[in-house]
């Protein structure tokens, strides 16, 4: 029987081989993969999931500013045991709820294409995501 964990990165703080003994047993039978943040993927990531929906191409939704703008405010802080990291936080589960939040923003403010500014308003109003 195989069982499949996913969760953030720290997951592999709580179960993965330097954890305590308390879950020895499981970490020695884990075999993991991770997920890297998209951080210069992000754009053929986001054109890959528009042409696979049959959606409009990705310069008519985005202008290019946005990309720097979503991986300057998706930015966080990640703790690695007693030590904590700035890392980024462009992983595809959270690029997804973004994109769908700046695209309906820019639709409800009547903007034909999201862009930086629209970015980082979002943001500014405490857009989580």
């Amino acid at each position: 029987m195989a069982i499949v964990l996913i969760g953030q990165p720290e997951l592999m703080d709580k179960i993965g081989i330097n954890a305590g003994k308390e879950v020895r047993e499981v970490s020695n039978r884990l075999v993991t993969c991770e997920i890297f943040p998209l951080d210069m993927q992000l754009e053929a990531y986001v054109a890959h999931k528009l042409s696979r929906a049959h959606a409009r191409p990705i310069d008519e939704l985005f202008e290019k500013d946005t990309w720097d703008a979503i991986r300057a405010c998706l930015i966080g802080t990640v703790n690695r045991g007693t030590k904590s990291e700035v890392a980024s936080m462009t992983y595809p589960l959270r690029v997804n709820n973004l994109l769908v939040l700046l695209l309906n923003s820019a639709a409800k403010i009547g903007v034909p294409k999201v862009n930086a500014a629209i970015v980082r308003d979002l943001f500014k109003r405490g857009g989580k995501v």
